[in-house]
């Protein structure tokens, strides 16, 4: 993948797997990304793949991982407004329970939640990052965080749109 020049907006698209309430709860992948998206912030853990990369004003596609009824979608879009160092307050007022060790935290602008989420199975081979092996396209969707080409970005928005019915 050819780098941007790093003054250009890049997109990523951030997973959540299903994970657990603060009161040990099991949620899904997509009520942890709607609650992270109320909070307005959305940790980097210590081993998140592309960390480093996410700088303010990037674009954000919000994807539930895993093999439950409401995964393997993406669910929502967001910018970055600012990163910051996880700190005690962010502890506090974390609204799920920290399913890893915290290093980053994006603080999160224009969060959305679509209507409809996007089936990735529906598009994945539209996309340049697809495996040679289709059948194991979900490989593309670990490590936390992924960086995606603006092509890939214009076509998941275009089919956002499609499927919304609507502008996002």
């Amino acid at each position: 993948m050819r780098k941007q020049p790093s003054n250009s907006k890049q997109h990523f698209i951030l997973m959540k797997r299903d994970g657990f309430d603060n009161q040990g709860s099991l949620i899904s992948a997509t009520s942890g990304i709607q609650a992270l998206c109320r909070a307005g912030y959305w940790p980097l853990w210590e081993r998140t793949r592309c960390k480093s990369m996410v700088k303010p004003g990037d674009d954000l596609l919000l994807y539930s991982a895993g093999d439950g009824k409401d995964t393997k979608h993406i669910v929502g879009f967001a910018k970055v407004e600012r990163i910051d160092t996880w700190r005690a307050e962010y502890a506090k007022s974390y609204p799920i329970l920290l399913d890893g060790v915290p290093e980053r935290i994006l603080i999160l602008s224009k969060q959305t939640l679509f209507k409809r989420p996007l089936s990735m199975r529906e598009v994945i081979a539209k996309m340049s990052f697809a495996p040679d092996n289709l059948k194991k396209w979900g490989v593309c969707f670990m490590g936390g965080m992924r960086s995606i080409p603006t092509k890939d970005f214009d076509i998941l928005m275009k089919e956002i749109v499609k499927v919304q019915g609507e502008a996002v």
